[in-house]
């Protein structure tokens, strides 16, 4: 707290470092190369690096990937509890490990939040005008005059007029208001950085929340208490949105909290996995009641929503993926059939597909969805972008 900002200065060095190229070229190997077979120890070692390394670079890479420290510290803070249970409280119930787990969430989420609300009242942090102009420059954000010519420093050129020359002050006038912030209207960077830790705060709230429900997996309300969270969460997040965006909060800001959102779920999905894993795994292949089913059946009524939003947003990459999916069988028929065929399933051993049998049970799942109903969401979703596209300037005035 109140250290985001040095930090993004010294990941400025990184930029040019081809580090996500790296991470994706080596999960592209893993993949076709189908790491799922190989030898326990190999495998372990290879996805635990694999994922230190990716921890890290969205760390190092916050200049670049401004949400990325976040999301990490959602992704990471319950997976603490796989490595609990299994080496120090391997003989503990999960769901009263993870009940232990939600007072220490709390508590984490109160302390934080209770030090960023000090933190703003002290020094000037709390989110101004003054603070949004030296948080941008600060965090190396680019300056566009093209439509607020009139903002740029008549002393130095390419300078905002709210700045010295040497940037050491801000001082805004008459002539030279807060409109002229407009100038970092595409940096999403400032924001994201001076509300880190209300955001851990909130993530540490939602898991802590989530593990109290599952503290009693026979609770027959735990369905609709976990959805109350779930609802919370997308109601927090869209408040949020709306107020950073009316403080100038920079145009890249949508995708930063969807990102948040995405890592808060899959954080809620790995303790949610650690109490229900066993019943998960039989719910897969029996069905059944109880809080697996209920959420089962939850999800059922969006899915058709789902795939619309699939539709538009991943079309572009089936083919890729299809072509990914041959080189696969391919390498599964040359290699790994031959150097990991006692580990290698029956029937994936035994297809003889151009496609791998998990692509091709996709293919055929493909076949059955309702496809009128499917593509008519998938409309409504293109509609619906195109709309908040054109628009989101004249909402954000009305709000």
């Amino acid at each position: 707290m109140g250290y985001g900002l040095d930090v993004v200065m010294h990941s400025q060095d990184y930029k040019s470092v081809k580090g996500v190229e790296v991470v994706l070229t080596i999960l592209l190997f893993v993949h076709i190369f189908d790491s799922q077979y190989w030898p326990k120890p190999i495998l372990i070692f290879s996805w635990s690096a694999l994922f230190a390394i990716f921890c890290t670079g969205m760390c190092i890479y916050v200049a670049v990937v401004p949400y990325g420290p976040i999301c990490t510290f959602t992704v990471l803070v319950p997976l603490t509890i796989f490595g609990i249970k299994n080496t120090i409280f391997p003989h503990v119930p999960a769901h009263i490990l993870v009940g232990w787990n939600y007072k220490v969430y709390i508590y984490m989420a109160i302390i934080i939040l209770s030090s960023f609300f000090y933190w703003c009242s002290i020094n000037g942090n709390m989110w101004d005008s003054e603070t949004n102009a030296e948080f941008s420059h600060r965090a190396g954000c680019a300056v566009d005059f093209t439509y607020l010519g009139d903002c740029e420093n008549q002393d130095a050129e390419g300078v905002p007029c709210f700045f010295d020359e040497d940037y050491e002050y801000v001082e805004f006038s008459d002539q030279c208001t807060s409109m002229c912030l407009g100038v970092y209207q595409a940096c999403e960077e400032a924001f994201i950085i001076w509300s880190f830790p209300g955001l851990a705060a909130m993530s540490l709230f939602v898991m802590g929340f989530i593990s109290k429900y599952l503290e009693n997996p026979k609770d027959p309300y735990a369905n609709n208490h976990i959805s109350a969270v779930a609802k919370f969460c997308g109601i927090f997040l869209f408040l949020f949105w709306i107020f950073a965006s009316l403080a100038g909060a920079g145009e890249g800001l949508s995708s930063s909290l969807i990102a948040f959102a995405v890592s808060m779920f899959i954080g809620s999905a790995i303790v949610f996995s650690v109490v229900f894993w066993n019943s998960l795994i039989k719910h897969a292949e029996t069905g059944g009641d109880g809080i697996i089913g209920g959420v089962a059946h939850k999800i059922d009524s969006y899915k058709n929503v789902l795939r619309g939003l699939f539709v538009l947003a991943f079309s572009p990459l089936i083919l890729p993926y299809l072509l990914l999916s041959v080189v696969n069988q391919f390498l599964r028929r040359i290699c790994t059939r031959h150097y990991c065929g006692e580990r290698v399933p029956d029937d994936e051993f035994e297809h003889k597909g151009c496609f791998t049998l998990v692509v091709t049970k996709q293919i055929e799942d493909l076949l059955t969805w309702d496809h009128v109903e499917i593509l008519s969401y998938a409309v409504y979703w293109g509609m619906g972008y195109v709309f908040f596209s054109e628009y989101h300037e004249d909402i954000y005035i009305l709000l």
